[in-house]
């Protein structure tokens, strides 16, 4: 390879490791990049729980939520639905830790439009009406 070739790469792959860095230079890099951040919900929760802790220590630690929809399939697995924020159903923030049957395998947030999806686990009534 060439020297231009190599100097891409390297470059290309500090910035993978840059961006990549949790903390302080992991959002300077996002910044300056201008690549979008985690929204700050998530972005709190990936800080207090890692994936592949317990459900149960995901219960625990998002038991500050103003409602929890357990939605657990047959086979064990599940999705833990924690709202925040508003109780109006358009405004409302969900957290979304889904589990295998051990183990937390992603942290992140639904859309209010997909709650159709949890109507089994998710009342209506839990909604303020507007």
């Amino acid at each position: 390879m060439n020297f231009r070739i190599k100097l891409l790469v390297v470059i290309g792959i500090s910035l993978a490791l840059l961006i990549n860095c949790s903390g302080y230079l992991g959002h300077i890099a996002t910044a300056v990049l201008g690549l979008p951040s985690l929204p700050p919900l998530v972005a709190t929760a990936r800080a207090k729980l890692a994936l592949g802790a317990g459900r149960q220590e995901a219960l625990e630690t998002f038991s500050d939520a103003w409602f929890h929809a357990d939605c657990t399939w047959a086979n064990g697995d599940g999705d833990d639905l924690f709202f925040y924020g508003q109780k109006s159903r358009d405004n409302v923030q969900i957290l979304l830790v889904r589990s295998d049957k051990s183990k937390v395998t992603f942290i992140g947030m639904e859309e209010n439009y997909r709650l159709e999806i949890y109507k089994h686990c998710v009342p209506n009534d839990v909604f303020e009406t507007e």
